[in-house]
């Protein structure tokens, strides 16, 4: 578990992500105590939810070499998931295999995270923390890296190697 003790101004990864929330104060305590927090989505990002089989690391990897920004990625090590925050996205379509938009319209209008800080917390993580500067994933080119990251890592999206997957809504 995380203990991290804040100065009276908190990181600005942790203020921007807390901002988010209808009760900032209350995710920075949970976060200083080390316990995860509910923040809520669909204000300043929704969040798409992959199945994750080892993955993350190479689909960073293949965003910051095609120079595309990459904002904060959480690791759930329990589920086998990541989840990248991306911005609110209105449009009804999103169809990738093995993949899930998360928005607060539908229902799940909040996720739990933890302290962006390094460490894990009730067996999540980040893979990129928050840094405060409201950098997102843009969807599109998280789609891309998924479709040329799986080939090279499980077969073709698809294929029997790559494995089924969560809803794509």
């Amino acid at each position: 578990m995380i203990s991290a003790r804040l100065s009276p101004t908190p990181p600005a990864g942790w203020r921007w992500l807390a901002g988010v929330d209808t009760d900032p104060r209350f995710a920075l305590g949970q976060w200083e105590r080390g316990r995860a927090a509910l923040v809520r989505l669909g204000c300043c990002f929704d969040a798409v939810r992959v199945a994750d089989d080892g993955e993350t690391a190479a689909i960073i990897a293949d965003l910051r070499a095609a120079g595309r920004p990459v904002g904060p990625v959480l690791v759930d090590w329990a589920t086998r998931t990541s989840t990248w925050l991306v911005p609110v996205r209105r449009l009804p379509l999103w169809d990738l295999r093995g993949t899930e938009l998360l928005t607060g319209d539908d229902e799940t209008p909040a996720i739990l995270m933890p302290p962006p800080a390094p460490g894990e917390t009730g067996g999540m993580s980040w893979a990129v923390r928050p840094d405060g500067s409201g950098r997102l994933t843009c969807h599109l080119d998280l789609a891309v890296a998924l479709r040329r990251v799986r080939p090279r890592l499980r077969g073709p999206i698809g294929s029997a190697r790559s494995g089924g997957g969560r809803k794509a809504s």
